[in-house]
């Protein structure tokens, strides 16, 4: 299983971003908002680069297409500040198709297991991962 915008601290963010878009930044930020939820929490995350903006939608969550994980808040920091995200990722985007394959709920409940209890998933068999529709 693959991690990606897992930052830190403010400062963590604050390094990652571009002044300006990336021309990958409107599938990749599709992409990441498709994900499935592994993980959900009641509330929400405030912006951590500017104090005056509260509650981003979608960030009290962990969400994953079977490969990779990100946390619910990253389709944000791409969209507003566009933060960097390593090529691997871009890049498996992109042979998706900018689709994200449906996950089953054993994959699902590995990669809770995982965050939870440190028992890693590795990639999910195809079987528990069905192209979406």
């Amino acid at each position: 299983m693959k991690r990606v915008g897992f930052f830190g601290s403010a400062e963590e963010i604050a390094g990652a971003t571009a002044d300006v878009a990336h021309s990958w930044e409107p599938s990749v930020t599709d992409y990441l908002r498709q994900g499935a939820v592994v993980l959900s929490s009641p509330g929400w995350e405030d912006d951590r680069l500017n104090e005056d903006v509260k509650m981003i939608s979608g960030s009290a969550a962990v969400l994953t297409d079977g490969e990779w994980i990100w946390p619910g808040s990253l389709a944000y920091y791409v969209s507003t500040y566009h933060v960097n995200l390593p090529g691997e990722f871009i890049d498996h985007v992109a042979s998706h198709g900018g689709k994200v394959a449906s996950v089953g709920t054993e994959a699902l409940d590995a990669i809770a297991d995982w965050l939870m209890m440190g028992e890693e998933p590795g990639v999910m068999e195809a079987s528990s991962r069905r192209p979406s529709t």
